[in-house]
């Protein structure tokens, strides 16, 4: 497997001016320009900038060249910083420097939103160049600031997993932001949005919801993805980072334009206060710059427009009209879509001919259980609990890098919370070790034919966002699992029962499943021999471990980076025919 971590040291104003103070982000916003800020940030935001690996030098070269006739060589800001880069690197031997970072560039365009009378354009010249560098640090400087933050709280709690949490501190506020494939985002937003819409028409529930929505962007489900679709194809190429989405003037013109006006606006604070992190951009994710003309800053908030954003403009539309759907419709649509349409439907794929017992979660609950496994799955004498989680958890307490913090959000359940909010991972983790007793006990309704002095099981918490795929998330869940692990063994009548049979959790994201869904109905991939691999990977009880360093690289992988490397390493490419025919279906190519 491919190292997960590595060494990165992000640079600072005082990593290149030790002994002198930067002035203040305006005075050289007001020497740049919007225009140009947002040209720069979305250049190194795009797909193509963020797969690069470029050499720091070579990037402060590129950087003090302006407009091809003034070359780096006739800065003298160029060799200032170029010989305290060399210093630099002799201190920090072995660590890849680096000046460009995303959290800093999206604070960047989140602060142009909020200083909207900084001049648009001002003239050009090589100073430029040097007023780009400058602010550039102080933005880097407020992302070290929180790093350094979070260092401190770590620091704190010294143990043999001290790797792990600075590596979950570090890796968790960024973790669906950063190193994406949009390949297979797309692919999984296309796919869980058209499920949706497909659900909403067909449910008499959401009916009401559906027809209004679709009044309210004035087209047909199937324009609606069309028109959404090639909004984003336009505006995710990622070439110079400045994607203007021209809209044809053909006969559709006008209703074009209104339909990508509606998609440019705001909806309201309250309805996207679940996930609130970068909010003016995530609710914007294009920007109208022209008559027919948009742009897209950050293609992966526009590309979850599909899919998360469709899903918080349906609850912006049903708190403005409740008479719509009684009740909070992402409380619903939690409970009646994630899990009862794409975790049935996707785990029914696993094992189609082979599984011995399948219960969904709704049998269950049919046949009397109450707290019952959302999904049961046993093949032969091994047993699956899947625990389905989908919540989001707010922006300031995901951007601290306080390790504390987050792990105490968590485990917080949404009990008591007004308005109610779904319950977390801490749960989760309760009521999956409820259910390792049940198993043990023979106490699952409709199956108990299996001796339960043999059976494995293998707990699985089912999560819906990318970021709790974080670096070392899934190791931390395991020791709050061992805790409630170590309660049942505690019980008198567990006593001399071998619980090496039960395996530590996994974090499994939907989206992984979704896209290898193919390949596990094929027989390609395994899902039980993947998880038990992953365990293996994982090695907690840290059998053979000569380097701790190894060690922390390996045991913070997520199951979706162990899934995806066994993939590359199987040459198992992402299987995009179920895309395509939904784009050919739908008019986008």
């Amino acid at each position: 497997m491919k190292s997960h971590l590595s060494l990165s040291r992000l640079l600072g104003s005082k990593d290149i001016y030790p002994n002198e103070a930067l002035s203040t982000k305006r005075h050289y916003a007001e020497r740049i320009g919007s225009k140009r800020l947002r040209q720069f940030a979305a250049l190194y935001l795009s797909p193509v900038k963020q797969k690069e690996d470029i050499a720091l030098e070579e990037l402060i070269a590129q950087w003090f060249t302006f407009n091809g006739n003034h070359t780096y060589q006739q800065s003298p800001s160029f060799t200032y910083i170029y010989d305290h880069l060399r210093r630099i690197r002799n201190f920090h031997a072995g660590e890849h420097l680096h000046l460009i970072n995303s959290e800093a560039l999206l604070n960047l365009l989140v602060w142009l939103e909020n200083n909207p009378d900084l001049p648009e354009e001002v003239a050009e010249d090589a100073g430029v160049t040097i007023h780009l560098f400058h602010l550039n640090l102080l933005f880097n400087d407020d992302v070290l600031a929180f790093y350094q933050q979070g260092a401190e709280i770590t620091r704190l709690v010294q143990d043999d997993n001290y790797l792990q949490r600075v590596t979950l501190s570090l890796s968790f506020s960024q973790a669906d932001l950063f190193n994406i494939d949009y390949s297979q985002l797309f692919y999984t937003q296309f796919y869980k949005a058209i499920r949706l819409l497909d659900f909403l028409e067909a449910t008499p529930k959401y009916q009401p919801l559906f027809q209004a929505f679709l009044a309210e962007f004035g087209v047909s489900k199937k324009d609606y993805f069309k028109l959404l679709g090639l909004a984003i194809v336009a505006g995710s190429k990622g070439q110079d980072g400045w994607n203007v989405i021209q809209v044809p003037k053909d006969d559709l013109y006008a209703e074009n334009c209104a339909f990508l006006d509606k998609v440019a606006i705001t909806p309201d604070y309250d309805v996207l206060d679940e996930q609130n992190d970068y909010l003016s951009l995530r609710s914007r994710p294009i920007k109208r710059i022209d008559d027919g003309e948009y742009i897209s800053l950050f293609p992966l908030f526009l590309i979850k427009k599909l899919f998360n954003g469709t899903i918080f403009l349906l609850s912006d539309l049903q708190q403005r009209r409740p008479e719509l759907l009684s009740g909070s419709f992402l409380g619903h649509i939690r409970a009646d879509f994630s899990e009862e349409v794409l975790l049935y439907d996707v785990l029914d794929q696993l094992y189609p001919k082979t599984a011995t017992v399948r219960l969904t979660g709704k049998v269950l609950k049919a046949a009397g259980m109450i707290r019952e496994p959302d999904y049961y799955l046993r093949v032969g004498n091994t047993v699956v609990l899947h625990e389905s989680k989908d919540f989001f958890i707010p922006g300031e307490t995901k951007l601290s890098y306080n390790i504390d913090e987050i792990e105490k959000l968590l485990k917080t359940d949404g009990r008591g919370s007004v308005p109610p909010k779904p319950d977390r991972l801490g749960k989760a983790v309760v009521q999956v070790a409820a259910n390792i007793e049940r198993v043990l006990k023979m106490q699952i309704a409709g199956d108990t034919d299996y001796d339960p002095a043999v059976v494995e099981i293998f707990p699985v918490i089912v999560v819906y966002d990318s970021l709790y795929s974080a670096a070392g998330l899934n190791f931390r869940v395991h020791y709050w699992m061992e805790d409630e692990i170590n309660k049942l063994k505690a019980k008198p009548e567990f006593e001399g029962v071998d619980f090496s049979r039960v395996h530590p959790v996994t974090l499994v994201e939907i989206d992984t499943l979704i896209n290898y869904e193919s390949y596990f109905a094929n027989g390609t991939l395994d899902y039980i021999g993947l998880l038990r691999a992953y365990q293996q990977t994982m090695n907690y009880q840290k059998v053979n471990i000569t380097d701790i360093v190894q060690f922390a690289e390996q045991s913070c992988m997520s199951f979706s980076k162990f899934i995806g490397d066994v993939c590359m390493e199987r040459n198992l490419p992402l299987d995009l025919s179920r895309l395509n025919a939904l784009l050919i279906s739908y008019g986008i190519v």
